[in-house]
Parts: C-alpha cells; structure tokens; sequence
C-alpha cells in the first residue's frame, strides 16, 4: 500500500490474493492495530478505500530504505556477469513467477 497509496477493497483482495471476505478480515485486524485507513471513497461513497496510517506508511518507507541499502551493498559485493547472462536470468525469473 505504501506503494499503491489508497486502494479500493476489491483491489487490496486481488493484490494480496484472498478472497473480499478474508481481506476484509485482514483489513479489520491491521486497522485494529492501527496500521491501516479505511474510509469512503470521495467520488463514490460506496466504495471502501483502505490506505496506511501515517505510521505504517513512515514505517514502510524505513523497511524500503533499509532494504534498497542492503541490495546496493550485496550488488556491489556481486562480481561483474555479462549483460546476456543477467537478462536470460531475469527472463527465466520473470516466466517462473508468472507461472506461480
């Protein structure tokens, strides 16, 4: 969501693979928690929005942050590869997590 910013509840199910019941039920807990929003949308009242609260949302980013740092660092540890080589890696990559 940090990423996607507000998100209708039918797009957060789909997103995250669940059925509308079980993200809503996801939603409930983390909203519980004080981690997610929900409100109505502005344009459509019937619409069930749901976004981070200020701070998840400071949160995540911290996590991102931390996480791009770690990749920067193991990357430049990683000896040189041939670009064909990465992009064949990519590729078969790419194709398996289709397939998931």
């Amino acid at each position: 969501l940090e990423l996607a910013g507000s998100r209708s509840m039918s797009d957060f199910a789909a997103g995250m693979h669940v059925s509308p019941p079980a993200a809503t039920e996801m939603v409930e807990r983390l909203e519980e928690r004080g981690l997610l929003v929900r409100e109505h949308d502005r344009a459509d009242r019937r619409v069930i929005t749901v976004r981070l609260s200020r701070a998840a949302a400071a949160e995540a980013r911290a996590v991102l942050a931390r996480r791009r740092r770690d990749l920067q660092r193991a990357l430049q540890r990683v000896p040189e590869v041939p670009p064909a080589v990465v992009l064949a890696f990519m590729t078969a990559l790419i194709e398996e997590l289709r397939t998931e």
